[in-house]
């Protein structure tokens, strides 16, 4: 009779933190980056409509519209994976570290995180930077909006894997 208490405790601690999480997520994708034209920005996305800018809006969830804190979204997280799948199965000292078992996931996932770390920052880097010269959407420029821009957008990237490395270690 208590197992079932438990089992009840339990599902309702991961429905509170679903249910955080995407209430977290959705106000997230409504924060701006500072110094940020949603002026120029709603018009860069008008006549974009359709393009590579357009689709990438889509998979971000209409946060790369808005040019908000969560703009990349999971898509570095994504990217890596992919990365270390292809590198899985096409490098010799992987193919046989695969074959390994434990050691393929501790390495795997310790590259994961270098790759998703590097995929993130260069993603954010190059949001920022086309959005003061090719863009123009920016009020101003300067080393900290240009600091602030990398690191809020890199940021929810880099916690995906963190979330990602929690969440193993509790249900194992």
């Amino acid at each position: 009779m208590s197992d079932k208490g438990t089992g009840m405790s339990d599902l309702w601690r991961r429905l509170r933190f679903v249910f955080v999480a995407i209430l977290v997520y959705r106000l997230g994708t409504h924060i701006p980056i500072p110094g940020i034209d949603p002026d120029r920005l709603s018009s860069l996305f008008e006549q974009n409509q359709g393009t590579l800018l357009d689709m990438f809006n889509l998979f971000s969830g209409g946060a790369l519209e808005r040019m908000s804190i969560f703009a990349l979204n999971v898509v570095p997280y994504i990217s890596s994976a992919i990365i270390m799948q292809l590198f899985s199965n096409s490098i010799p000292y992987l193919q046989e570290l695969k074959k390994d078992g434990p050691g393929w996931k501790k390495s795997n996932y310790s590259v994961h995180k270098i790759w998703n770390s590097c995929i993130s920052f260069y993603s954010s880097l190059s949001f920022s930077c086309n959005t003061k010269w090719k863009w123009s959407c920016l009020y101003s420029w300067s080393s900290f909006l240009c600091f602030c821009s990398i690191f809020s957008s890199s940021w929810n990237s880099i916690l995906n894997v963190a979330r990602r490395a929690n969440f193993t270690k509790r249900n194992r």
